[in-house]
């Protein structure tokens, strides 16, 4: 599972997550407000083979990778 690390405060957070929403990608958002101590960038996504990928351009690309894989 892919999982999209944001905070509903964060404007590059609400794009990415939607964004998200709009491709048949399976993903789970977590809201870091709700981990207490959350240090980290957002927004970030945690691939299934565990890479941090950070901010739109690094999402954006391993996505557009991952449609193309699909046949979008």
């Amino acid at each position: 599972m892919i999982d999209l690390y944001g905070a509903d405060s964060c404007t590059e957070c609400k794009i990415a997550k939607m964004w998200m929403q709009k491709t048949p990608i399976e993903f789970r958002y977590i809201d870091v407000s709700t981990i207490p101590g959350f240090e980290g960038p957002i927004p970030m996504l945690m691939t299934e083979d565990g890479r941090e990928l950070v901010g739109m351009g690094q999402i954006k690309q391993y996505v557009n990778q991952k449609l193309s894989e699909m046949g979008y």
